[in-house]
């Protein structure tokens, strides 16, 4: 067999692992036959191989879950990946100074997903949990993200996404959605208020991997009316020279200080 088609077999097979979602925590194989456009036989396979390796179990009349290998890497991940290592103290000298939640996120194709939270008040019933992948256009932990790719992968979103872009209000035309993502990449933050949950606003700040390049960002998470109130210039000003830090050391791991 021809590497090319190995690639296609293996990427199908990996496939498999994304059609499970919220709307669908669970899957039989003549959905992903139809999904992934392979034959029943082969796909039956697929799944023979990803619950022999745990990463999917059988259920009752032929659907399949996720399976316990997966909870065995998300604990690896918490505990060893590098980009949460870095960013744990970070984050808990910033609950330390401000008293709110903080979120780490991290760009995920094409999406964000929050990886590590340090410290939820009581009250703070926020969906951004750890997991949960959101839009890059309606959140602040998003936004900052997007500011920071390039214009040529911004110009390639902003096409594919016109719809939902007019909708977060982040501009109906390229000259208008360009200004506002600069605007925010110049001021080196985004605090966008009541923007997935209301009541609760997040102010955030890119974090830049060993490439320089935008690989996640950090986030302050606090009740709206007590933003409003307190405006502290102080708050934005403490999430960059947090996300400074966490990026200084993921370029030369050591580095906080």
């Amino acid at each position: 067999m021809a590497d090319g088609a190995k690639t296609s077999s293996l990427e199908r097979m990996l496939g498999v692992l994304g059609l499970f979602s919220e709307e669908h925590a669970s899957c039989t194989p003549e959905r992903a036959a139809e999904a992934l456009d392979t034959s029943r036989s082969t796909t039956y396979r697929y799944f023979k191989i990803l619950a022999d390796a745990g990463l999917v179990v059988l259920q009752a009349r032929g659907s399949y879950v996720l399976g316990p290998a997966i909870i065995e890497f998300d604990r690896l991940i918490r505990r060893h990946d590098p980009l949460i290592e870095i960013s744990r103290p970070v984050m808990q000298d910033l609950v330390r100074r401000t008293g709110a939640e903080t979120l780490l996120a991290r760009l995920y194709r094409g999406k964000v997903v929050c990886i590590h939270r340090e410290f939820s008040p009581p009250g703070f019933e926020v969906t951004y949990e750890r997991g949960r992948p959101m839009s890059l256009f309606r959140t602040a932990t998003a936004r900052v993200i997007l500011a920071n790719l390039s214009p040529r992968r911004l110009r390639r979103l902003f096409d594919a996404n016109r719809s939902e872009l007019r909708g977060a209000g982040l501009g109906d035309t390229w000259a208008i959605f360009k200004n506002n993502m600069r605007s925010i990449q110049e001021s080196g933050h985004c605090t966008l208020r009541d923007g997935v949950d209301k009541g609760f606003s997040g102010i955030a700040a890119p974090v830049f991997g060993s490439v320089r390049e935008v690989e996640a960002s950090l986030c302050l998470v606090l009740r709206s009316e007590a933003l409003r109130r307190e405006a502290d210039p102080r708050l934005p000003a403490l999430v960059k020279r947090g996300a400074r830090m966490i990026s200084a050391a993921a370029a030369d791991p050591g580095d906080i200080r």
